[in-house]
């Protein structure tokens, strides 16, 4: 399966995932710039950035980034760093996949109602938070988590 068909079904699904790309290279490497690779939480991966010692290393990055959304950028020469008999170096990026922004809007009057599908629509996990219970309703605000509480104290 294609790399960003994967990514997608990942994305659409709330999978965690990550997806790891060349951005460099110098010297003999197994894959050029712009090789790319998505790896899930699970470790299963989809595609390839060239296999090996570089390989198995890229995975453990892109499960971390996978758990914790933080991109991360991988410099490593393949000898040096990982024994491998390539003699070049690569430079890969890794960053998130399926893992949405979280948008918490304090207040469910008029101004929220209008904003929150908007926010939905661009992908956001939203939260509203107002302390009544009349205007911070489930049915007022779908697909939203809704908290009712006094949105001075609510925990940000």
């Amino acid at each position: 399966m294609n790399v960003f068909r994967a990514a997608a079904l990942a994305w659409e699904r709330g999978e965690r995932a990550a997806i790891a790309t060349v951005i460099s290279t110098g010297g003999s490497t197994p894959r050029k710039s712009g090789a790319r690779m998505l790896v899930f939480a699970d470790g299963e991966s989809v595609g390839t950035i060239g296999g090996g010692a570089l390989e198995h290393h890229v995975v453990g990055v892109a499960r971390r980034v996978a758990s914790t959304g933080e991109a991360e950028r991988v410099d490593v020469h393949l000898v040096r760093d990982l024994g491998m008999c390539c003699g070049g170096r690569t430079e890969v990026y890794v960053e998130s996949v399926g893992r949405r922004d979280a948008m918490v809007i304090y207040g469910a009057g008029h101004v929220a109602a209008a904003l929150a599908p908007v926010l939905l629509a661009l992908d956001f996990a939203v939260t509203v938070v107002d302390e009544r219970d009349e205007f911070a309703t489930a049915a007022r605000f779908p697909g939203c988590q809704v908290e009712v509480t006094d949105p001075r104290s609510h925990a940000r």
